[in-house]
């Protein structure tokens, strides 16, 4: 969220004006200050759920609805891992981007080796809704890896999409919506993770829209509008005005889910819960995942 912060110093820092207001705090950052602090919680976030080994190899996975987010969120996740020597290879939609560009700006952040795996997201499947588009990208994602023996995904969820998830998924009473609310999935060995657990989108769009380098690739993008239905859209409104209430309503839903999953069999396909081998919504485009 921007701020008119006039001139006011960087609460941080104190060297730098402040651009951002922060939701969450009520911190007046400076974009440097802001980076630093995301990229810490993405760091504490990953150690705390065990997300990622040392040396290993990750598929980071482009989102369809909003690639500036998405390479913004991979710049704060390499800043994170730095020490990790993780080695990237990136699914890049090339019907939606120029793969080339991508690939150009994430060398200039990467040290170690960086793989882009160019793939055409289906428009069709992706704009039917978030968890269609969350559960066709995991999906996807996760037999690349399995076909290329990479241990790890990350899907790119946020903290304020991830409540509205849970809180679908108690309106449908669905298992299989209920288990994209969790930090964790796993398809076989490979573990879908999502390091921005506990970080707002809201960060990361100012972040990206900051961002030169990240505005020059926007200009060659062509994202898809991912449909939402008005429920959501006022949910989405109320929670986010009150960060309080959408943290304590996420950690109340999350108590809800040992209810409503009895037993966690899990997808074959996306790594949800799911009482069949392949979830409602996976079967929707199984015939493209086995393809």
């Amino acid at each position: 969220m921007m701020a008119k912060t006039n001139n006011v110093l960087c609460s941080s820092c104190g060297k730098r004006v402040a651009t951002y207001y922060r939701l969450t705090s009520g911190e007046k950052l400076c974009r440097l200050c802001l980076f630093n602090s995301v990229a810490k919680q993405v760091r504490r976030t990953s150690h705390y759920y065990k997300m990622f080994r040392k040396n290993e190899k990750v598929i980071f996975a482009i989102r369809g609805d909003d690639i500036a987010l998405s390479l913004e969120s991979f710049f704060v996740l390499n800043n994170a891992m730095k020490d990790f020597d993780l080695e990237y290879k990136i699914l890049c939609p090339n019907n939606l981007i120029d793969c080339r560009i991508v690939e150009e700006e994430a060398r200039k952040h990467v040290k170690n080796g960086l793989e882009i795996y160019e793939v055409n997201y289906p428009v069709d499947i992706i704009s039917k809704s978030i968890v269609y588009m969350v559960k066709y990208i995991d999906a996807y994602a996760a037999k690349i890896a399995l076909e290329n023996h990479v241990e790890y995904v990350v899907s790119l969820l946020f903290r304020d999409e991830i409540s509205m998830i849970l809180m679908l998924g108690l309106l449908l009473i669905s298992k299989t919506v209920f288990g994209e609310g969790m930090p964790i999935k796993y398809v076989e060995n490979v573990k879908i993770v999502r390091p921005f657990y506990n970080v707002l989108s809201h960060d990361i769009l100012y972040l990206a829209y900051s961002s030169q380098e990240i505005l020059k690739m926007d200009n060659s993008t062509n994202s898809v509008k991912v449909n939402v239905d008005g429920y959501i859209k006022k949910a989405y409104s109320i929670l986010t005005r009150s960060p309080e209430l959408m943290y304590s309503s996420s950690k109340s839903i999350e108590m809800l889910q040992s209810f409503i999953i009895s037993k966690p069999s899990r997808c074959h396909l996306c790594g949800s819960f799911s009482d069949e081998n392949v979830c409602e919504y996976c079967k929707v485009f199984a015939h493209i995942i086995r393809g």
